[in-house]
């Protein structure tokens, strides 16, 4: 008889990482997942293998929609006593305490709210002290990141990065002479990328956009009506990929440096860099870029006021075809490396922290 197992989310399960997590833990456990839905989405193959899933309507931003979410999980939590319980960030690890108190529980930091509020490493001890003292596993997408866990909680922390399936991608089309395209793909806002996408479309009429993910502000809803950029929706990473390794000269990864959860964003996009063959667009002065810069597959950007854009345009479609991607470097991070990874974080034995 396999084990109950509740997945506790704010997604609907189509994120990237997530829909990888979910489909692993799925051939193993009887999996219940909890998120939430936006108007007019569908959940998508992602929750296929599930054994339920409740999805609330709405924002968990919006009193009601969270409300109705927190009652449901909380029922759930006590119905399924000895279920294993595994929690994204550390936001729905608080709201839930008292009910995941003595469960098995694996907390999956992807965007941490410490960070955030730029409290790395031993500071705000006491609150990390309080919730970091619950989870038997802590699950981190890098080294780096583990290091800006506090002393204690490094003991319990594992590392598990957001890399892609192993896949057979279609090659890339030839060098198109006279145009360029790059993929804006993820969390789409303003100064994750938008901006600097509509300043380049407008230093250069030869450079067009393919867009993927979740909109999260009206100036991206605006920059996706304009003739150069094409928005494919929310699709699974596997398919955005495959679009990636046949259509995309770059694939961009803009972040902004006001908080510590970007200058230590976790190199997703590098990941995907690789298994595509496409080199990337960074931001300089965050983690991801070092990485980059060691790997040589891709281009380092300044902060978009310092950036000339008809320089940078230029640069892009004289440096496209540059760029190595190393085999071996390829099959060091894919999906299946780590699966036994997030297996075992689930196995209820006596906790070392």
């Amino acid at each position: 008889m396999r084990k109950n197992l509740l997945y506790v989310s704010t997604n609907d399960g189509s994120d990237a990482r997530i829909s990888k997590e979910l489909r692993t833990l799925s051939e193993h456990y009887d999996v219940h997942f909890y998120g939430f839905m936006r108007a007019g989405k569908n959940a998508g193959a992602a929750l296929a293998g599930c054994k339920s899933y409740h999805l609330a309507a709405g924002s968990p931003r919006a009193v009601v929609p969270l409300v109705r979410y927190v009652l449901t999980v909380a029922v759930e939590l006590v119905r399924y006593k000895d279920a294993s319980v595994h929690v994204v960030n550390e936001e729905l690890l608080a709201i839930f305490y008292i009910f995941l108190l003595r469960k098995w529980v694996v907390l999956d930091v992807f965007d941490s709210i410490f960070l955030r509020m730029n409290k790395p490493g031993e500071k705000a001890y006491l609150a990390k002290r309080i919730l970091y003292w619950l989870p038997q596993v802590i699950i981190v997408t890098d080294d780096n990141r583990k290091e800006l866990l506090p002393k204690f909680a490094r003991r319990k922390s594992i590392v598990i990065p957001n890399v892609p399936r192993m896949a057979k991608y279609p090659n890339k089309v030839a060098t198109r002479e006279g145009s360029l395209v790059i993929y804006y793909v993820g969390s789409l806002s303003k100064d994750r990328g938008s901006s600097f996408i509509e300043k380049l479309l407008s230093a250069d009429e030869r450079i067009s956009v393919v867009a993927a993910g979740w909109i999260y502000d009206t100036y991206t809803s605006n920059l996706l009506d304009h003739p150069r950029v094409t928005y494919i929706g929310v699709l699974p990473q596997a398919d955005v990929n495959s679009r990636i390794a046949s259509d995309a000269d770059y694939l961009l990864a803009i972040y902004p440096l006001h908080n510590d959860n970007n200058r230590n964003a976790s190199p997703n996009k590098i990941f995907d860099s690789l298994h595509t063959r496409t080199p990337v667009i960074i931001s300089t002065g965050t983690y991801a870029s070092r990485v980059v810069e060691e790997l040589g597959i891709g281009m380092l950007v300044e902060e978009e006021g310092e950036i000339d854009f008809d320089d940078l345009s230029r640069l892009l479609f004289r440096s496209r075809t540059s760029f190595c991607f190393e085999e071996h470097v390829l099959r060091d991070y894919a999906w299946e490396r780590y699966e036994a990874i997030l297996l075992s974080s689930h196995e209820q034995r006596r906790s070392s922290g």
